[in-house]
């Protein structure tokens, strides 16, 4: 950026080089000046921090690749390099100091030229130059923007410490490798919740042996994760009268929709929880009750109904993911006596728990039975990774008895 300022008047021109800046041989390139109008000025300013990373190396040279991180627009002074002593190689001259804030124009992080100073402190360039020429593949491209920008707020926010630089590590190694979390959870929910309760599974374990390792890592992570919920909602019916046992599956996993959910009327889910083998117990003792005459005195069932091992297994066999997903569950029924026979009011709660993830797992630890995916907890809390958030659900609808 150049200003000229001649009295009162002050000009301001942005310098580009079309043709870019050769920085091995340090050519003179063309550059163009293109004049900033004043009013810009009192606009909002976005502003970057130009990183230079190395790609790739062999043997006699290495191949560099740039690109800018948004950061924030403080106020103060900038950061000052060391200065170089010596001639053609001589060596690097001691790091500068860390200056104020103000518009970020360094570390730029590529290599001091022979005789040059280097940077001070640790900075985004060294967190890319521990990264492998793949790993650093990966971050760099077009849809991790916004992680990169992520990554590079937590390193800063956590004075580029030795434990935010090797959480940062580990984050990309598992991205990298696994791939994009995100468009692999939108597979596994279109293969079903099984699928759904695996993936996330792999997630979980992987993020909370990092929080474990990392503490100051849990804010990132949940934010990491409350990405990945935001990503996958548009694929969660969230509507009371329309939504599915697996759409509230994911919502309960995901912490989506309303926290309680009631479910008034014989809905979609309504339909498929009233032939459940809790909801019929306690449906033939009300009956029991109105043939024996007892109702009168005694109007209300409540019924719990218990999940346990075998219902497990049969629901994994028959397919009956309903019985899975509830567990143990409770069921009211309220009898009154109407003038074409007698109505029975029918109230189901049920509350989703990370304990409730064992339904969807099989043993793949060999200890005993199919495995849990979470301990229980609070939606939205802060203090633990953020999925899985105890939902509950609440039906309600009446029958006829003639």
């Amino acid at each position: 950026m150049l200003v000229k300022v001649r009295g009162d008047n002050v000009q301001t021109y942005l310098i580009h080089y079309p043709d870019g800046i050769d920085f091995e041989n340090h050519t003179t390139r063309t550059a163009i000046g293109e004049e900033i109008e004043p009013e810009a000025w009192g606009k909002s300013m976005t502003c970057y921090e130009v990183i230079i990373f190395t790609v790739s190396c062999d043997d006699t040279e290495c191949e560099y690749g740039w690109g800018l991180i948004e950061v924030p627009c403080g106020g103060g002074g900038g950061s000052s390099g060391g200065g170089g002593s010596g001639n053609g190689t001589g060596g690097g001259g001691t790091g500068g100091g860390t200056g104020g804030g103000g518009i970020p124009t360094g570390p730029i992080g590529f290599p001091p030229a022979d005789g040059g100073g280097g940077g001070g402190g640790a900075s985004y360039n060294t967190f890319l130059n521990l990264l492998s020429p793949q790993q650093l593949q990966w971050l760099n491209q077009p849809q991790n923007a916004l992680l990169r920008s992520q990554l590079y707020t937590h390193l800063v926010n956590n004075n580029y410490s030795d434990q935010s630089i090797n959480f940062a590590i580990d984050f990309v190694i598992f991205c990298e490798e696994e791939g994009d979390p995100l468009q692999k959870l939108k597979q596994a929910i279109a293969g079903g919740i099984t699928t759904t309760a695996e993936y996330t599974h792999k997630i979980f374990k992987k993020f909370s042996t990092l929080v474990s390792q990392y503490p100051s890592s849990r804010t990132f992570v949940n934010t990491f994760l409350q990405g990945l919920s935001n990503g996958v909602s548009y694929l969660v019916n969230k509507n009371p009268d329309t939504c599915s046992f697996a759409d509230l599956f994911n919502m309960w996993l995901f912490e989506l929709g309303p926290h309680p959910i009631n479910i008034n009327g014989l809905k979609v889910t309504t339909n498929q929880l009233k032939n459940q083998e809790g909801v019929n117990q306690a449906r033939a003792e009300a009956i029991l009750r109105i043939q024996t005459g007892t109702f009168l005195s005694n109007p209300i069932v409540n019924h719990e109904w218990s999940y346990g091992q075998g219902e497990f297994y049969d629901g994994m066999q028959n397919g009956n993911f309903v019985t899975a997903f509830l567990g143990s569950y409770s069921t009211k029924i309220t009898t009154t006596q109407i003038s074409n026979g007698y109505q029975l009011y029918f109230e189901v709660s049920n509350t989703s728990g990370w304990e409730s993830a064992t339904r969807f797992r099989i043993d793949n630890d060999g200890i005993n039975g199919h495995d849990g995916i979470f301990p229980n907890t609070y939606r939205h809390i802060t203090t633990d990774i953020r999925l899985g958030g105890n939902f509950t659900q609440n039906w309600s609808w009446t029958e006829i008895i003639n």
